[in-house]
């Protein structure tokens, strides 16, 4: 079975070096039963030091999620950050998404 990548939006405000930037992971159920143990991680380079991993509730067929991260940038730029799903019924859903980083003026 064929699955879409993770879509990935990022607030409207532009990312800053040491500030806090908040990230959002969308997320549908795409199959017609329960799907559990899912795991959501972001990362990226310049963005993030080390990976984010955030738990993921059982979800419902159809169901849409939204999971809530929380970055700081630390090199300016422009930088992709990368989320990656799994869970109990499909592994490895990857999405990618460029994030423009800007020094503090």
């Amino acid at each position: 079975m064929m699955l879409k990548t993770l879509d990935l939006c990022k607030v409207a405000e532009h990312a800053i070096v040491g500030k806090k930037f908040p990230v959002e992971v969308l997320f549908f159920n795409p199959l017609s039963e329960l799907i559990k143990d899912c795991v959501v991680t972001v990362e990226g380079s310049g963005l993030s030091k080390k990976p984010i991993v955030k738990r993921v509730p059982s979800m419902q067929p159809e169901q849409k999620a939204i999971i809530h991260f929380v970055i700081t940038p630390y090199k300016s730029g422009k930088h992709e950050l990368s989320a990656n799903l799994t869970c109990d019924k499909f592994k490895d859903v990857k999405g990618i998404q460029t994030i423009d980083v800007f020094v503090a003026s």
